[in-house]
């Protein structure tokens, strides 16, 4: 029985991405540089790889990664409509809120060439 229920729950949404945060609203990148002030740094990737270390830049993890978000990004822009489903105040203070009309054509064109793959 709560089976069933959970079912209504999860239908009642209309998203196969239940408590999915807007993907429009995620950025790649993630190298984090700190300096301390005795004058030592370190660096990591956005894996926590150090520099020395296999994989601190992997120029075919990365454009994978790159691809799968946009990918995604673009799904989720098809599926949900132009209007974001969270808020958000980017460094320059401008608000976001929605994808216009070119923003929504390049989506529709990402998911095709994606789908020719």
């Amino acid at each position: 029985m709560i089976g069933v229920e959970l079912q209504n729950i999860y239908a009642a949404v209309n998203s196969v991405y239940l408590l999915m945060p807007e993907p429009r609203l995620i950025h790649m990148g993630g190298e984090i540089l700190i300096g301390y002030g005795n004058g030592r740094s370190e660096a990591f990737s956005e894996y926590g790889h150090r520099p020395w270390q296999k994989g601190y830049k992997d120029a075919t993890r990365e454009r994978r990664e790159w691809e799968g978000l946009y990918r995604f990004q673009a799904e989720w822009a098809v599926r949900r409509g132009a209007r974001y489903t969270a808020e958000d105040y980017n460094f320059m203070r401008q608000y976001r809120g929605e994808d216009d009309a070119e923003d929504m054509a390049r989506h529709r064109a990402l998911l095709k060439r994606f789908a020719r793959r």
